[in-house]
């Protein structure tokens, strides 16, 4: 006769309540003190005790926005999101392995297992060159948006500019929010976009 509550939210996570007994299997007392009604005694280990543990392999109810990139699920304007080729051989433990400290290096050995030693290289390439390309990404569109404010404070509307600089701003965040890695190919595309919008808005927003 308890009334539970669909979501509740713990730290800056919202977290579906009711699934975790009626689906998860959680109990009570696995997140709330058996002594004190309602007060929660579950910490940021206690998630990962179950959440991170190796035998759960279903990663994605959480990281959504990971999952919809990987798979090919996003919708944006900006860049054609295609599945990554690797979507239906390998899931998420394919790379991911939180026995272990979780960095680059750690998913880089995951790598070896069906690949040979010399992918490490190869991986390390591709990742760093997102970053390269996120990091001009993010400059470009802190100029386009100073330009976009000096603009708006001389009094020159710039409609044009204002639509590009939300457009890259939204690219960049997707990429991100899904970390890039998940799909090199559409995050290239993406953050190719986003630099390539916010130039254009520099231009409009500096024109007289």
């Amino acid at each position: 006769g308890v009334k539970q509550l669909e979501t509740v939210t713990f730290g800056k996570q919202k977290i579906p309540h009711v699934r975790h007994v009626s689906e998860f299997g959680a109990v009570c007392t696995a997140c709330h003190s058996a002594e004190v009604h309602k007060a929660v005694t579950a910490t940021p280990a206690t998630c990962a005790a179950c959440h991170h543990n190796p035998m759960n392999d279903r990663c994605e109810s959480c990281h959504r926005a990971q999952s919809a990139f990987y798979r090919g699920g996003v919708k944006t304007d900006s860049a054609k999101v295609e599945p990554n080729v690797m979507v239906n051989a390998v899931g998420c433990t394919g790379c991911h392995d939180w026995t272990r400290k979780h960095s680059r290096q750690a998913v880089g050995q995951k790598c070896v297992g069906c690949h040979d030693a010399a992918y490490l290289s190869f991986a390390t390439e591709w990742t760093a060159g997102l970053d390269d390309q996120a990091t001009r990404a993010a400059a470009a569109l802190k100029r386009a948006e100073a330009a976009l404010s000096a603009a708006r404070r001389a009094g020159r509307a710039a409609p044009g500019a204002d639509l590009l600089v939300r457009e890259a701003r939204e690219a960049l965040a997707l990429v991100r929010t899904a970390r890039g890695v998940h799909n090199p190919p559409a995050a290239e595309a993406l953050l190719e976009a986003a630099r390539r919008k916010a130039d254009e808005a520099l231009a409009q927003a500096g024109r007289r």
